[in-house]
């Protein structure tokens, strides 16, 4: 019943009559699937099984006749007339459209026939019809009051994010684990922690609190990953996403052996905390294989791995050394968990005693399960009076068999035969063609809805019906939450539980078919969803044995290389995903796949789209995120007129024809050329578009009067967009910047700008005025929350920013033709009037439209500004005086850097700030000469870097008082001659200090003594520090010491090394000649050696020519052995023969070095892994010599 009838049947030739008759029956169809298709197996005959099979069989082989003459319709639009028609040849129905007609009322007549034969089979066994059209269905949620209740559950789910309700009960637990975990049992080597119960329970919503813990970041300094394992225990892929996790990019490598050597570059021998999620592998031999890997990582002592899972036995084959078993609620934190999450939405009447002793009761049959609990909250919300909850409670759902594997399958089961209609139901149902742990794309989830017909429009669009769907089953708890943008909060992709996960796959049970190579089928005559899971994407994937493909609607490739052969039989194929299996083309036959809604190529090293492409003429949604190398869309992709979403995370060039796309929503990343291909003009029909417009190449764009002819301004749905020019030009080609964008103002509703290389001298009037109109209220782009605008090489003055209420970040980089911000930059460039203060004293200038001065606030909700590469800014005005308390209330993190005339930042900034700011980073400011002495007011402050602000001074007094500081780094500050004397006396919070090129440093001060918690201390390039130098021995938590170049600290540092019991990596150098260097290691004995010690770097000693023998005493537990810029080094002393643990040597830049130690010392390192040298070419030139 999704076929849009009244289209075809005004189209159609000579059966309109059937096609009436079938509609009306595809009706009753849908009233029996709503009252029996979601019914448990337990409640339905085998009789009444197998004909809700026939049932849906038959409605299914209905839809495709209608798909098919949809699709000829198309077809006749789009492709050239035969000019004669052989009429009574069979065999050209396809070319014939009289003949394809009379076959296809052959076809209906047959399907209405077999409906009113079940029909009559119904009769005869009772089953009711129960009348429910769609209309009706939609009318119902969402026309009365359905919008409402949507807003209300948002409001539930909200209020609960806030609290600590969703987490109720569990706070012993998370207790005792961070016991565990910051003091681990084992911590002379890698511990390992599981955290063990049922499914459901909240064990990875307890792990989770505890590695975002403030104290967990503090003990592991923010070494930590997050890995969702499941049943996909490959150590290769743990190792690569660890790497991943720590540097936030991909790793391309193929070998183990390189993996570990990234994960050696960034652990760095610190302790890490390594979070496997869902773990169910129980093989001891994986696991100890898995643990070894680890362990070539380096010394990982203190490292723990925390796992959670459901099995026992799994922590057992992991060698825990402490096992947390997690129970289920009590019955009083679930009924609190239960009755916050239902009554807090005020849908329902106060609470009473009625609803107290049932609710109780449903508590009970919940188990404790807190997943059970949030499912059952979306079904009780919605009823409002005691009986109504006493009939959930009476259920015969509860009483589903249950055993460890489905115990909690009745409560959802519950929850999701209670979903408003049938249409939800098959959505959710959908879901489980993905992978368990998954992570989901909400966009991504309601196009493949609208491919297999689970959306209707009713009075709004299919799309808007799946974002109020998806809102729902996130209501519901059927989707959670999972990963947030950084810097919006924006919640870009989704999870579903496992158990959940399970539930959907319950659900499809008889609809879909999980394929590899291994698995025998069975009764697989009703599959309709495929997915195939060869596991290696070289693996060619064949056919599955048993299962009709013909009667295909979608098939997922997992892994596995498609054969082309088997796709094209699946001549009903609606949804098609071959997502990252390494494809490297798209076969021709793809054109034969004519009902095709929904195409997923991304993250393929595709190059080219076969033209034939085109002829999916019915396909609504293109993916092709991630195809790098794909530059150019098909010629004739403008004939697929239903294409709804065409998905790309790269610009690509289209050709004309865009304007065709009258139902296209979300477009491209387009790129536009030089007289060739689209025209900006051809996006003005594109009325429904929404989400992002992403467009490059404007400088091909003429002027104004083309560039108003977008209509970006109607276009009231788009929320997102970035305009680009060509960074490099042409020197003879015509700047009309300023008036293409002038052209190109977006409709109020827009969230975010982005603008990279515009040439213009002055941005257009609704940039500069975005914040106000021009009678000065707020007005135009008053919803924007993100700014960011790059590479403005030209312009002269920013854009009026401070009186945007929405506005989040502010990124502003590369004006290299700014002079001055000012004025403008908060409330508008206006000829302000003189307001007089209260005393009569002074007079301020203030522009003219703050009818109430202490109502206005400046960057009211910036949490994030960043001032970068100004090259010519000399001069930054303050806010103006009436309004400058209110600046910046909620700003978090301010960088400024690049601006080498700049010689101050507005204090203003972070006066009024509520002590807001958490992070600031200034940069090559090289003429400011002294930090704000606001800046001690910042009490929250917890990262500080000042970087190659080459006339700075000093820094202002009073920065002990920043008492959450973790972080302060300080370089290249060529002035700085001194740091204040007790800097260091509050700073309790301090992890990281780095001084490193401040060449006029004469003293660190002696309160560095108190910061107890330091654990990696670098100060380098400082070769002026004199006595008295601070005893470093107190900083027992050190773990990573630098001292080069860096005069007296370095006899400090040789002084106070017995007492860094935690110290692993030290760096040590810059003496100025072989004396000072023996001098300083004269302070070590053996009493004064270092066990923990396992990382040694000696570097830039000039005038060395012999490593002396105290120096081995601190090596004896020494693993890693660097040596770097010995000019003087002509040989390398037997001794180290004897460092008996060491594993890797590197020699670098040692040019007259001859000689390594003799053989018989080198084959006493039995554990040497590793010889790396390089930059010594007298070493070199005698090892050719001798042919070794």
């Amino acid at each position: 019943a999704a076929r849009p009838f009244e289209e075809i049947r005004s189209l159609s030739w000579g059966f309109n009559d059937q096609l009436e008759l079938l509609k009306n029956k595809l009706l009753y169809v849908q009233a029996f699937l709503d009252d029996l298709g979601t019914k448990s197996h337990e409640e339905k005959s085998q009789v009444v099984k197998l004909w809700l099979m026939k049932l849906k069989d038959v409605a299914y082989s209905a839809d495709n006749i209608l798909d098919d003459h949809a699709y000829e319709l198309l077809c006749r639009k789009f492709e050239p007339k035969k000019k004669i028609y052989k009429f009574f040849n069979i065999s050209s129905s396809d070319n014939n459209p009289i003949l394809f007609r009379f076959e296809l009322s052959y076809r209906v007549k047959k399907i209405v026939s077999k409906l009113e034969k079940l029909e009559e089979e119904a009769q005869k066994m009772g089953l009711k019809q129960v009348k429910l059209a769609r209309e009706a269905v939609a009318s119902s949620i969402f026309m009365d009051g359905g919008d409402q209740y949507i807003v209300n559950l948002n409001q539930v789910r909200k209020h609960a994010a806030a609290s600590d309700y969703e987490f109720v009960g569990r706070e012993i637990d998370q207790e005792k684990l961070l016991e565990v975990l910051c003091n681990p049992i084992n911590n002379g080597d890698l511990s390992t922690i599981a955290i063990v119960g049922i499914g459901g329970l909240g064990k990875t919503t307890l792990a989770r609190r505890l590695y975002e813990h403030e104290k967990v970041d503090a003990h592991f300094n923010k070494k930590k990953v997050w890995i969702c394992v499941s049943e996909n225990f490959d150590i290769e892929r743990l190792l690569k996403e660890m790497v991943e996790s720590l540097t936030s990019g991909n790793c391309n490598v193929t070998n183990t052996g390189a993996v570990i050597n990234k994960l050696q570059g960034e652990l760095k021998e610190k302790k890490f905390l390594l979070v496997l999620d869902d773990v169910w592998n129980n093989n001891l031999e994986l696991w100890d294989s898995f643990k070894n890997e680890l362990q070539r990582i380096g010394d990982i002592a203190g490292s723990v791995v925390l796992i959670t899972t459901r099995s026992i036995g799994v922590a057992e084959k992991a060698r825990t050394v402490y096992t947390h078993k997690l129970e289920g609620l009590s019955e009083n934190d679930g009924w609190a968990l239960l009755k916050h999450n239902v009554f807090v939405s005020r849908m329902l009447p106060s609470m009473t005693s009625s609803f107290e002793d049932v609710g109780r009761r449903i508590v009970e049959k919940c188990k404790g399960v807190p997943l059970a609990l949030k499912a059952i909250r979306g079904l009780l919300q919605l009823k409002k009076h005691p009986s109504e909850w006493e009939s959930i409670e009476r259920s015969e759902l509860w009483n589903l068999p249950q055993d460890d594997e489905n115990y909690i399958l009745p409560s959802l089961f519950l929850s999701f035969k209670n979903l408003p209609c049938l249409s939800l139901k098959q959505c959710f149902a959908c879901s489980a063609i993905f992978r368990k742990d998954s992570l989901i794309d909400k966009g991504q989830l309601i196009a493949l809805w609208l491919a297999q017909g689970f959306l209707h429009e009713s009075g709004t669009s299919m799309e808007e019906t799946g974002e109020k769907y998806f809102q729902i089953l996130l209501n519901n708890s059927f989707l959670q939450e999972e990963i947030e943008d950084d810097e919006t909060g924006e919640i870009m992709l989704y999870k579903m539980h496992d158990l959940v996960h399970d539930l959907a796959v319950y659900i499809w049970q008889k609809d879909l078919l999980v394929w590899n190579a291994e698995a025998t089928l069975h009764n697989s005559f009703d599959f309709r969803h495929l997915v195939i899971n060869f596991g290696e994407t070289e693996i060619e994937a064949k056919t599955p044995v048993g299962v009709n493909i013909q009667k295909l609607r979608t098939v997922s490739f997992w892994g596995g290389v498609p054969r082309w052969d088997m796709l094209i039989c699946a001549m009903y194929l609606r949804t098609l995903i071959m997502a990252n299996i390494g494809l490297t083309e798209v076969s021709p036959a793809i054109g034969q796949l004519k009902h095709l809604r929904y195409l997923d190529l991304s993250y393929n090293p595709i190059k080219t789209l076969p033209d034939i492409i085109c002829k999916l003429y019915q396909l609504q949604t293109l993916s092709l995120q991630g195809c790098k190398e794909l530059k150019q869309l098909p010629q004739k992709l403008h004939k697929m007129v239903s294409l709804r979403h065409i998905l790309t995370s790269d610009y690509v060039f289209a050709s004309r024809g865009l304007q065709q796309f009258t139902c296209l929503q979300t477009l491209p990343h387009l790129e536009l050329r030089d007289g060739e291909g689209w025209t900006i003009d051809e996006l003005e029909p594109l009325h429904q578009v929404m989400g992002l417009i992403c467009i490059k190449g404007l400088e091909h764009v003429k002027g104004k009067e083309e560039a108003r002819k977008v209509g970006l301004g109607r276009k009231c749905k788009v929320l997102k967009l970035s305009l680009s020019w060509a960074y490099v030009r042409a020197a003879s080609s015509e700047n009309t910047d300023e008036d293409v964008l002038g052209g190109l103002e977006p409709h109020p509703n827009i969230t975010s700008l982005e603008l990279a290389s515009f040439k213009g001298m002055r941005f257009p009037s609704w940039i500069m005025k975005m914040a106000v109109n021009q009678r000065g209220s707020l007005a135009l782009l008053s919803n924007l929350t993100v700014v960011k605008i790059d590479y403005c090489s030209s312009c002269e003055q920013l854009p009026t920013l401070g009186l945007l209420p929405c506005l989040n970040i502010l990124k502003l980089t590369f004006f290299h033709g700014m002079e001055s911000i000012g004025n403008e930059f908060y409330v508008g460039d206006h000829d302000a009037p003189v307001y007089q203060s209260r005393s009569g004293t002074s007079e301020q200038k203030c522009w003219p439209y703050a009818t109430n001065l202490n109502a206005v606030q400046l960057f009211p909700a910036l949490r994030h500004l960043l001032i970068w590469e100004f090259s010519r800014l000399a001069t930054w005005k303050p806010p103006p005086l009436a309004i400058a308390s209110t600046a910046f209330p909620c700003l978090e993190t301010l960088k400024v850097g690049g601006c080498p005339q700049l010689d101050s930042i507005p204090s203003e900034i972070i006066k009024f700030n509520n002590g807001s700011l958490t992070s600031l980073k200034v940069y090559r400011l090289s003429e400011i000469k002294t930090l704000s002495q606001e800046l001690p007011n910042c009490t929250n402050l917890q990262r500080l870097e000042i970087w190659s602000c080459s006339k700075l001074e000093s820094l202002p007094t009073g920065l002990q008082s920043l008492v959450y500081l973790q972080i302060l780094d300080i370089r290249d500050c060529l002035s700085l001659d001194s740091l204040p004397q007790y800097l260091f006396r509050g700073l309790s919070s301090l992890r990281e200090l780095i001084i490193d090129g401040c060449t006029l440093l004469t003293r660190i001060p002696t309160s560095i003594q108190e910061c107890t918690s330091l654990e990696y201390l670098r100060i380098k390039n400082c070769p002026l520090i004199e006595d008295p130098v601070p005893d470093l021995s107190r900083l027992e938590g050190l773990v990573t010491l630098t001292a080069v170049n860096s005069g007296k600290l370095m006899t400090s540092v040789l002084r106070s090394i017995s007492h860094l019991h935690c110290l692993k990596d030290l760096e040590i150098g810059g003496f100025e000649d072989e004396e000072e260097f023996r001098r300083c290691f004269s302070y070590i004995t053996p009493s004064l050696s270092n066990q923990s010690l396992i990382r040694l770097t000696l570097r830039d000693c000039a005038n060395v020519k012999l490593l002396p023998q105290k120096l081995q005493l601190i090596l004896t537990s020494i693993k890693y052995l660097i040596i770097q810029r010995f000019p003087a080094l002509d040989q390398l002393p037997e001794w180290i023969g004897d460092l008996s643990s060491l594993e890797i040597l590197e020699i670098w830049n040692c040019k007259v070095l001859k000689f390594l130690p003799s053989t018989e010392a080198m084959r006493r390192l039995t554990q040497l892994k590793s010889l790396q040298v390089g930059g010594c070419p007298l070493l070199k030139k005698r090892c050719q010599t001798q042919g070794t």
